[in-house]
């Protein structure tokens, strides 16, 4: 209930946690998401691979591009609970583009 009834702080929190890929292209700005959010509900690349139905490597690379747009927030337990709370927000909610595997 709280993700699907956050709003305008969900909202808020979602334009600060997910700026990085703000001006990407939406299909690029999906893929990247889905991997973080892969990455944080397991933790490990081959795991994000299996996942998401994607080579190792792939995920792999997508998780350097992730390290390299969100830095040191990846390290951050706070910064991943509230990337991982929007990330799963936006899966959930009719209003936001889907979350499914590519």
């Amino acid at each position: 209930m709280v993700l699907r009834r956050g709003g305008d702080l969900l909202d808020r929190l979602e334009a600060r946690r997910l700026a990085p890929l703000r001006d990407m292209a939406h299909g690029r700005q999906d893929m990247l998401a889905q991997t973080l959010l892969a990455w944080l509900e397991t933790g490990k690349s081959s795991s994000v691979a299996s996942r998401l139905f994607i080579h190792p490597q792939t995920a792999r690379y997508r998780l350097h591009k992730l390290q390299h747009l969100f830095g040191d927030d990846l390290d951050d337990p706070d910064a991943r609970f509230e990337l991982a709370l929007v990330l799963r927000a936006r899966c959930s909610s009719p209003r936001q583009r889907p979350c499914g595997a590519p």
